[in-house]
């Protein structure tokens, strides 16, 4: 088998990916093919926040002048987001040409999409001698494909209950699966854990000698068209994003990097100008205006609580939410979130093998529209100008929703 475009793979990639618990034959292909990666990185697992806060990390660091690869799951429109050196995602060239150099040792592994990925990038951030890079978990920790590295840094955002079929339905036993990627005598730095995931985490840190960073909260946190925050001796630190919680992420960021400044000097100015730079699609992003419409990948119900808070900073304006999400996931937890902000909900689908349709709620009590360009039309037509209209409930169904809206604006 041979690529010769993007559409190809992405076709492979999407007829792979299983749930990322699902194994092929990862463990064997490492050790045989004598895979070992050594590339200085920090490590990020949690249940939110590891994606915005691995962009953070980034960014400080390319401030500061140095090469930093990113590896961050899922992605919105195409592969090539997840792996980035810089401020450049891979190009479609070097991707296509690394699954034709590893197409045949991957199939004879039975590798998945994500084994796969993670492969590509580790090998990639090699090749290109990055400087540090930042390496998100896909899901878990302990079972994860990224987790085959010794790093600099391990760092745990916070816990919740997800993913209960594959990483347990407790919060200590996800906070095991998560703590897979605390290494012996490597510093694990925390974000907001609660008592249970603090004592679990604990627990693993003090059996492999791995001394305990925890992140003071962000104070003074105003939200405008981005948000600014106090920090410890920083005052006023500026994110462009309008979303309150990512005031935690780019603590935990702050926390990082200073952890590791002996090896990685940075200023107070690198600081500043990589939260300003940072930027993520899809998390609280203002596509749209008159009516503004806000996409926010929100995918549980930690996430869906975060956004309702964060969506009280544009209270009293009216918001009608457009809601789609996967099949395994929470949605009454994330419903009872959500019906904070507004109870003007609709419900919808998109084109993904793991999206919801009808069949999949029991006593849905909102309006169901299958299609999601209707369920936005009719939504367009009730709301007024100086409505807000909110689309949530999936990382993959705002990816969706993204592209839709960047080429309706084309026309």
């Amino acid at each position: 088998m041979r690529f010769t475009n993007m559409e190809g793979l992405e076709s492979y990639f999407k007829a792979h990916n299983l749930p990322l618990y699902e194994r092929g034959g990862y463990d064997k292909y490492l050790k045989e093919n004598g895979f070992n990666y050594t590339v200085p990185s920090i490590h990020i697992t949690g249940t939110n926040g590891k994606g915005s806060t691995a962009a953070f990390i980034k960014n400080i660091y390319v401030s500061a002048g140095y090469k930093v690869g990113l590896f961050t799951s899922p992605y919105l429109s195409k592969a090539n987001e997840m792996m980035i050196i810089n401020d450049d995602m891979i190009s479609d060239e070097v991707l296509i040409g690394y699954m034709n150099r590893y197409i045949e040792s991957f199939e004879r592994y039975a590798l998945t999409t994500f084994e796969m990925q993670t492969v590509i990038v580790l090998t990639y951030f090699t090749e290109m001698k990055v400087d540090i890079a930042i390496i998100e978990v896909g899901m878990g920790g302990e079972l994860d494909a990224t987790n085959v590295f010794i790093p600099k840094l391990s760092i745990l955002t916070n816990v919740a209950l997800e993913h209960t079929r594959f990483l347990g339905n407790t919060i200590e036993k996800i906070t095991l699966s998560k703590a897979g990627i605390v290494k012996p005598n490597i510093p694990v730095l925390l974000g907001r854990l609660n008592d249970v995931a603090y004592s679990t985490l604990k627990g693993v840190a003090d059996k492999r000698n791995s001394p305990i960073l925890i992140s003071p909260e962000p104070t003074n946190i105003i939200v405008h068209e981005g948000l600014t925050f106090d920090f410890e001796g920083y005052k006023k630190l500026a994110v462009s994003m309008p979303a309150s919680y990512q005031a935690d992420n780019a603590s935990v960021a702050i926390s990082a990097v200073e952890a590791l400044k002996k090896l990685y000097p940075i200023t107070e100015a690198n600081i500043r100008q990589g939260l300003k730079d940072t930027f993520m699609p899809g998390r609280m992003e203002i596509i749209a205006h008159d009516p503004l419409i806000i996409l926010d990948g929100g995918h549980n119900p930690h996430a869906a609580s975060a956004l309702a808070v964060a969506m009280k900073a544009f209270a009293p304006t009216p918001v009608y939410i457009i809601f789609s999400a996967f099949k395994d996931k929470n949605v009454e937890a994330m419903f009872r979130s959500l019906e904070e902000v507004s109870k003007r909900i609709v419900v919808t689908s998109f084109d993904h093998v793991r999206a919801r349709t009808r069949e999949d709620y029991e006593d849905l009590k909102y309006p169901y529209i299958e299609n999601y360009q209707d369920a936005l039309r009719q939504t367009l037509a009730r709301a007024g100008k100086q409505s807000i209209i909110l689309m949530t409930g999936s990382l993959a169904f705002v990816g969706v929703v993204r592209d839709y809206l960047k080429e309706d604006k084309k026309r």
